[in-house]
């Protein structure tokens, strides 16, 4: 008999008692008609580390069946939580269950105790070979003491004693390892791969575009101490911490979001002694979108000191007077510069040498809102007067905003000409796949 696949979203559900300690059997049934009602695939009662061990054997399979009997009136599936010390206490709950109606049973690995691999191994086995439905492994070391590595956790899932595991340990790259050493379907393992490179490569997207704000907010520091003062501080501190918990955190994790590029596939094995935050990376985000966030970051505050009468051999706007409101429109033009340049960067942020026009300029929903609630926020902290003393800020002109919407796409036409650059150089299309060359073409 071929044992039924749990899919979906399962919830453990709670035991509920009534004030003498009883089972509240009427509310069992009304947890699982709630849950049924918003959407879960399935339940699974007498929770493993909870109620479990305050119920006696008999308690715990009364409070499977009422669940079962519950869960199938409303339409979800129900996995029988039967895990006890002793492997006959198991296998005896499990078959009740199974008899009842379960869809599956839940068996955490034995507390306290630390059986070694053998024990469980055949603990398992013993389970597993006793019924005709699912059995799914709970692996919790937290809390019972048994820490498993992925190959004997496979290795029990291949040779038939488990089917399904519920693991506690939240690591996405362990999942991913998992599915590969217990699916022998090759084009799963490739999707699964597939799948682990992209969170990879994404978490690369996200260091480089959170770096690179770093240069534009020192730069103007450097340029006020190697000044001597000569020229003011183009940003405050509390602008800087505009940009570092404001303006660049939802188009960060947007770009945790980006699909696979189509050249993911192709690319050879990353070397497992390079750093996630490598020296390809570290000069990308200092020395090249930093700096170019640095520049016209510096330039937008000069542009708004001359525009008001700055010129070589006079003192500038904001010497000695932080409140001088030329000097505050400027270091607000300094500010929103590098939100602006940074909406440019995220573009770019999206490929490594892809166009990003290739994947859509604005297919990704989520740095789209990002990007709207950056500019939101600008704009709110500089037309707003009580937030204005707070940021050292002031109302735009039409003519500053000019400047400012230019700079996303100068920015992401840069970085669209470098990357033009190094593709053909390595013989890469516009999609970021290498090109098949004919012999002759070689």
């Amino acid at each position: 008999m071929a044992r039924q696949k749990l899919t979906g979203i399962y919830i453990p559900v709670v035991t509920p008692f009534n004030e003498d300690e009883s089972i509240n059997f009427a509310a069992i049934d009304e947890v699982a008609k709630f849950l049924a009602e918003n959407g879960v695939d399935g339940i699974i009662p007498s929770g493993s580390t909870g109620e479990m061990i305050a119920m006696t054997k008999e308690e715990q399979m009364a409070v499977n069946k009422a669940y079962i009997q519950a869960g199938h009136k409303y339409g979800i599936k129900v996995v029988a939580s039967t895990g006890a010390y002793r492997t006959g206490d198991v296998i005896e709950m499990s078959k009740a269950a199974e008899a009842d109606g379960a869809d599956g049973v839940m068996v955490v690995t034995p507390w306290y105790m630390g059986p070694n691999k053998e024990e469980l191994y055949h603990h398992y086995k013993a389970i597993h070979d006793s019924i005709d439905i699912s059995l799914m492994m709970y692996h919790n070391p937290y809390y019972s003491t048994v820490l498993l590595d992925d190959r004997f956790i496979a290795k029990m899932y291949n040779e038939g004693c488990i089917d399904a595991i519920k693991e506690r340990q939240a690591d996405v790259f362990r999942q991913q390892n998992l599915r590969r050493l217990t699916d022998d379907n090759f084009a799963s393992i490739v999707h699964a791969i597939e799948e682990g490179r992209a969170v990879y490569a994404n978490i690369r997207k996200f260091m480089l575009y959170i770096l690179n704000s770093n240069v534009p907010e020192a730069v103007p520091s450097a340029i006020y101490l190697l000044s001597g003062g000569a020229v003011p501080l183009p940003l405050t501190t509390m602008q800087i911490l505009t940009i570092d918990l404001g303006t660049d955190m939802l188009p960060a994790l947007g770009l945790g979001t980006e699909p696979p590029e189509a050249d993911v596939m192709d690319r050879p094995p990353r070397d497992p002694n390079e750093p996630l935050l490598s020296g390809k990376v570290m000069r990308k985000a200092f020395l090249w979108y930093g700096l170019l966030g640095a520049l016209f970051s510096f330039a937008a505050f000069m542009f708004c000191q001359v525009m008001n009468g700055w010129h070589p051999g006079i003192a500038m706007f904001g010497v000695g007077a932080d409140l001088d409101p030329v000097y505050v429109r400027a270091t607000t033009m300094a500010l929103a510069a590098i939100v602006f340049t940074q909406i440019g960067e995220v573009w770019n942020c999206r490929t490594e040498v892809a166009s990003v026009f290739s994947v859509g300029l604005f297919s990704n929903s989520q740095v789209n809102k990002g990007i709207l609630f950056e500019i939101a926020l600008i704009v709110f902290i500089t037309l707003f007067p009580p937030f204005q003393s707070v940021f050292h800020t002031s109302p735009l002109l039409l003519k500053d905003y000019v400047f400012l919407v230019l700079l996303p796409p100068v920015i992401l036409l840069l970085e669209e000409c470098r990357k033009a650059i190094v593709r053909k150089r390595h013989h890469i299309d516009r999609n970021g796949v290498a090109i098949r060359q004919t012999p002759e073409k070689r």
